[in-house]
């Protein structure tokens, strides 16, 4: 095939999206090293892990010779409200680099969570449902992966705890400023048309006081509320 017959985008319908994960390792002839415990720095075992992780993510984890992994069909439907997602081919990259290598990239973008993350998200969530569980808890750094999994525990009905790390809640303490200066004016106008919030590096988008966001390095920001309002906040990074 040549090179110009090779379109940017490429997409699967939804018939052939996958049924199964493929586990890299049950091929791999090196394996990796194992998940150490901290406190014994021996390879962690299945009794060591299921206080953090669900029984079938655990024994999903420590399985190094299964190729396959059936997906849950409660999973595949869910996953077909945004895949297939396209593969990409970077052609204005490969001129700028001048490089004879054809390079692609999945792009997964176009989902709410706004990343990757929430293919594993909503496994994680199933199988936490059908386990039994009422609830999970989480960490989040920039705030994607808690925005994924947030997601996915809201599919299944499941509680969602998600805590920031401190030094990512420092270093976005004015987002987390502007976040909280939004909700409250929205509480006190009664607010529940959407409205935008711009910067040079931060598009938020608030609607009926949920917020969606892709964080970047906030300096001044405009709110346009209904075209009849308009308020402006200055915010300076540290």
């Amino acid at each position: 095939m040549k090179d110009q017959a090779i379109p940017y985008k490429i997409y699967l319908q939804e018939e052939e999206l996958p049924k199964a994960w493929y586990n890299l390792r049950a091929d791999m002839k090196n394996k990796p090293a194992p998940l150490l415990n901290p406190a014994t720095l021996k390879p962690m075992t299945a009794d060591e892990l299921k206080p953090v992780f669900c029984d079938e993510l655990v024994a999903q984890e420590l399985d190094d010779t299964t190729p396959y992994i059936e997906i849950p069909q409660e999973i595949r439907d869910f996953y077909k409200m945004y895949r297939p997602s396209p593969l990409v081919r970077a052609y204005c990259l490969e001129e700028k680099l001048q490089t004879p290598a054809k390079i692609y990239y999945k792009f997964e973008g176009n989902n709410t969570s706004g990343s990757h993350k929430l293919n594993s998200a909503i496994a994680q969530a199933y199988y936490a449902k059908k386990q039994g569980l009422k609830g999970v808890t989480t960490e989040t750094g920039a705030g994607q992966w808690g925005t994924a999994l947030s997601m996915a525990c809201s599919y299944f009905g499941l509680d969602c705890k998600v805590y920031m790390v401190k030094v990512s809640y420092e270093q976005m303490a004015s987002l987390v400023f502007l976040f909280t200066s939004c909700f409250q004016f929205c509480h006190k106008h009664s607010v529940t048309d959407q409205f935008f919030i711009f910067s040079y590096n931060t598009k938020v988008m608030i609607h009926q006081s949920h917020i969606f966001t892709r964080c970047g390095n906030p300096v001044k920001c405009v709110i346009d509320l209904r075209s009849d309002c308009i308020f402006y906040a200055h915010f300076f990074s540290a």
